[in-house]
């Protein structure tokens, strides 16, 4: 084999060789990279001790917004995300317990949303957050329960008195007077006319005047 034909070979080799070697140390580099990041963010999540981290409950569990579709829990003030909890822990009245996600951060707020347990109501919610935060761990939305049906008051009615019934006056009867049987015996007597005037008693015309004599 000429020295030229044995010097090609050579070229080609030792090309193909440093193409390998080239894309090897580019993605070495880039796996390095990568562990950097997760490392850095595994640090700053996960990476303090218990002297530095505190354990947090949500409030407003009976005051939130009614959504039937989903619990929706949020965490605010966190000062970036890779301090934001990964997951937060609620339980149900149903005795469910779930695992909540992060299922996104905006603004320094980290959203925590299930569809798990919707014919439930939460007891209780944890998550576990860095030592310095200050803000406010709430249940946003979720199914409300229904409002009890009022009991009816068991308090006695009070009845009214009865209304007096009218009495009707007496009706009298006239009693009859009894009759004296002595007196009832009498025969009652007549009582006389009144007797005729009596004419006076004259005497005779004799034509003389009265003082004469005969």
């Amino acid at each position: 084999m000429s020295k030229l034909k044995l010097a090609a070979i050579a070229v080609g080799a030792g090309a193909f060789i440093g193409h390998w070697v080239l894309h090897f140390a580019i993605a070495g580099a880039l796996f390095a990279a990568i562990g950097l990041s997760s490392g850095g963010h595994d640090h700053a999540a996960a990476g303090l001790d218990y002297s530095d981290v505190q354990t947090i409950e949500a409030k407003a569990l009976t005051d939130h917004g009614c959504d039937t579709g989903e619990w929706h829990f949020v965490i605010n003030q966190i000062s970036s995300q890779t301090l934001a909890p990964t997951s937060i822990v609620v339980t149900f009245t149903n005795g469910g317990v779930q695992g909540v996600p992060l299922n996104k951060f905006t603004g320094k707020v980290g959203h925590y949303v299930t569809t798990a347990n919707l014919g439930s109501t939460v007891v209780l919610a944890t998550a576990t957050i860095y030592g310095d935060w200050g803000g406010q761990f709430n249940l946003s939305h979720g199914p409300c329960a229904p409002l009890p049906t009022p009991t009816p008051s068991s308090s006695p009615t009070s009845t009214p008195p009865p209304e007096p019934t009218p009495t009707p006056p007496p009706i009298l009867t006239p009693t009859p007077t009894p009759i004296d049987p002595v007196a009832s015996s009498w025969s009652a007597t007549p009582i006389p006319d009144a007797p005729s005037p009596v004419q006076p008693i004259g005497f005779p015309d004799t034509g003389g005047r009265p003082g004469d004599t005969q």
